[in-house]
């Protein structure tokens, strides 16, 4: 039987998993265009798909990979 600290450990362990994965697709360019594609489903327009990633990727890596959303723009047009 796993202790309460155990069980914390694990669920911590899983978060990070979770965040590594995130972080490894988000650090590459294609990675980051794919994840933005998939932000459009969710979102009302592209510029607020963008943002979304942008912020998740600032999130995680303390900085914004893209200024806004008009350089973006011009890397993938």
């Amino acid at each position: 039987m796993k202790t309460e600290q155990q069980l914390q450990n694990q669920k911590m362990i899983e978060k990070l998993k979770i965040e590594n994965a995130l972080m490894k697709r988000l650090s590459t360019g294609v990675g980051f265009f794919k994840s933005y594609f998939e932000f459009l489903k969710d979102s009302k327009t592209k510029e607020q798909a963008f943002n979304r990633v942008n912020d998740l990727y600032c999130e995680l890596f303390g900085q914004k990979r893209y200024i806004n959303f008009v350089s973006f723009s011009k890397m993938h047009p």
